[in-house]
């Protein structure tokens, strides 16, 4: 008699191969490479704009005590280390305390030439330098962000006729303010006059002029000696940062060296969406930095 036999039962094996597992880790790794070296270029840069936020502040804040104090300028006595001059401030109650970079090697330091604060990482100054002391300049200029924030949104250079300013609107105001400063004198200057209160002038150029205005042929066709000016104020699309215009490089003779402060023409563009931006020698654009964040976020 036969025994019986039980029938063999095969198991099912639910576990990954050494094969699929190997897939597995491949995919992790390359992904690895691909995310975390953007993750941590991602954090260096907010560190950086938190730093470079916190030189607005010292700027303007170095401003309002070389405005305030009586004496001799520590600013001006080279003698001064950049941290002898940040607890200058601190004990004026200027700063609450020593302000450190956030990003590995970042050093703030006083430049006794351009008289502004400059930021550095790993020995490289962060950004160009001509643009970093225009923003500075900007930065301890009399315009406040509140008070730009309620100034009209539509393009409208002077009140009544070309000889007053019209503060009220985006551009008359900031054209005031960098070619007056903040006087009750509302007289305006004609773009040929050339000058500016922030002491701004153009590298290539040497003209100080301020330009406020949306057509550049007429600019450069009734003032060709005047160009390229220190200041554009304009709200002319050719001049957006964002557009793929040739209009710059093709026109970089005329504008280089150029600080450029461009709103959307669309009227209903908020105050808070202007930009600047550095026109370098080939026509290309520096960084562009937000006007809220250079006021808002001193």
């Amino acid at each position: 008699m036969n025994a019986f036999r039980m029938p063999l039962i095969k198991q099912k094996n639910d576990g990954f191969t050494l094969v699929e597992i190997i897939v597995v880790i491949v995919i992790i790794a390359v992904l690895a490479i691909i995310v975390i070296p953007n993750f941590t270029r991602w954090i260096d840069l907010s560190k950086e704009r938190a730093d470079l936020a916190n030189v607005n502040l010292l700027n303007r804040n170095t401003q309002s005590y070389r405005l305030a104090s009586e004496g001799a300028d520590p600013f001006l006595d080279s003698n001064n280390s950049s941290a002898d001059l940040m607890a200058v401030l601190e004990n004026g109650k200027y700063i609450s305390g020593y302000i450190e970079p956030l990003a590995n090697g970042g050093v703030f330091q006083w430049n006794f030439d351009s008289e502004s604060w400059e930021y550095y990482v790993e020995g490289q100054l962060v950004g160009d330098p001509v643009f970093n002391t225009f923003i500075s300049k900007i930065v301890a200029s009399p315009i406040t962000y509140s008070t730009y924030l309620t100034k009209g949104t539509t393009w409208n250079p002077q009140q009544g006729n070309w000889t007053q300013y019209n503060p009220n609107s985006w551009n008359g105001y900031l054209e005031k303010i960098l070619e007056r400063g903040d006087v009750a004198d509302n007289t305006r200057y004609p773009e040929y006059e050339g000058t500016n209160t922030i002491g701004y002038e153009n590298p290539y150029s040497g003209k100080a002029t301020v330009v406020n205005f949306n057509n550049w042929r007429t600019i450069q066709n009734n003032y060709p000696t005047k160009i390229p000016p220190a200041i554009l104020i304009t709200n002319q699309a050719e001049f957006d940062p964002t557009s793929t215009s040739t209009f710059l490089t093709s026109n970089a003779s005329f504008l280089k060296g150029t600080m450029v402060i461009y709103k959307n023409r669309t009227s209903s563009t908020p105050n808070d969406q202007t930009v600047v931006y550095y026109v370098l020698e080939d026509g290309s654009k520096s960084e562009i930095r937000p006007i809220s964040e250079i006021l808002s976020n001193p």
